[in-house]
């Protein structure tokens, strides 16, 4: 969701020159000890002036005040001087990161700049106070947990650059609601926006190659996927828990995977990835060609009720049919694998098998309901 930029800014004052002397003059602890002393001197000239009125000697009095006023002139000057000669003080994450801070009306925006290292830790950002973060094209990845959990955070812009976003890096960022990624991403790592429920979409530049297991899981707001022709590897299921996720899409000039009817597969149909999790359609046939049911492929899919699986399956992985409240389930292959804990936690499973099947022996051992075909 992009979010309407507030116009109204305050102005950022610079902290040199002139007004920057006078703005510092009242925060310097050293200079308010001399401007003390020299009230002290003032006072005392005073003092003296006041006696020497009893004698009605005018042109001393003249000589001293102009004696005063040229001595308050220089002293002025030399804690001028001394202010500019003094190195100026910036606000600083880490040894080689300076941070710039501009303030809007509600929001704090932050971008980093004069970067050296290559990888942004959590070390460093866990420095930074801000709702608006960019990051720019110092660094080459965004590392492991760096900005995990960071409830603040709103709006990420990442900048050409990066190459790759690390395990959990944006991990339960739960108010995350706008990112925009560049195209010098290549790799998503796994779980690199798990549990960004805030994100109601997500445009995955064309650049990446790899997107891992998780890499936006629990993303509960997150409804349609569009994966570009870039990506060759995808691992796991990185959309599983995606509570309104209705359809992923697949660029049609992806040589590596497809979609059917909004189901992520591979190119070839060999593999299923992804049944998303709302997607409203209460039957389903998986194609003839598919030999792998992947790992939480159809997690907690509810409105699934009638799956049909091909002779061609050979394995069905773990946890793929994990959370279903009702599922009736249909598998005609003798050989075909089950492996531990593809249903688990399905309350109302039946599975229909072959009793020479391997799914009827797992059904029995498992006490999972199973009638014959």
């Amino acid at each position: 969701m992009n979010r309407k930029k507030n116009n109204k800014t305050k102005q950022y004052v610079s902290n040199n020159g002139f007004v920057g002397f006078i703005k510092n003059l009242s925060e310097n602890a050293i200079l308010k000890i001399i401007l003390g002393t020299v009230g002290i001197y003032l006072s005392f000239v005073s003092l003296i002036s006041t006696q020497i009125l009893k004698k009605f000697d005018y042109k001393t009095i003249i000589i001293l005040i102009i004696g005063f006023i040229v001595i308050l002139i220089i002293v002025f000057f030399i804690i001028y001087i001394a202010y500019l000669l003094k190195p100026k003080k910036r606000k600083t994450i880490g040894r080689d990161i300076i941070v710039e801070v501009k303030i809007f009306q509600k929001r704090n925006s932050i971008t980093l700049k004069n970067i050296k290292q290559e990888i942004l830790t959590r070390e460093e950002t866990g420095k930074l106070i801000g709702k608006h973060i960019t990051i720019p094209n110092g660094y080459k990845e965004i590392g492991e947990c760096a900005f995990f959990s960071r409830i603040d955070l709103e709006s990420v812009i990442i900048l050409e650059g990066i190459v790759t976003i690390g395990k959990m890096a944006f991990g339960n960022c739960a108010n995350l609601s706008n990112i925009i990624i560049s195209n010098s991403v290549t790799t998503i790592n796994d779980s690199a926006f798990s549990g960004c429920s805030g994100l109601t979409n997500i445009i995955i530049p064309d650049g990446v190659t790899a997107i891992n297991d998780s890499a936006f899981s629990d993303c509960d707001y997150l409804k349609i996927v569009i994966i570009p022709n870039s990506v060759k590897t995808i691992e796991g299921n990185p959309f599983f828990v995606c509570e309104r996720l209705k359809k992923i899409k697949v660029s049609q000039d992806n040589d590596y995977y497809t979609d059917d009817k909004g189901v992520l597969i591979d190119k070839y149909k060999k593999t299923l990835i992804c049944y998303p999790t709302n997607k409203i359609s209460r039957t389903y046939e998986i194609p003839d060609s598919v030999e792998i049911i992947g790992m939480n492929s159809f997690y907690i899919c509810n409105y699934l009720k009638d799956l049909t699986i091909s002779d061609s399956v050979k394995t069905i992985e773990s946890g793929a049919f994990s959370f279903i409240k009702k599922l009736n389930i249909t598998i005609p292959g003798i050989e075909t694998i089950i492996e531990e804990n593809a249903f688990y936690d399905c309350k109302n499973l039946i599975v229909y098998c072959s009793e020479k099947s391997y799914a009827y022996k797992y059904c029995k051992i498992k006490k999972i309901k199973v009638k014959k075909l």
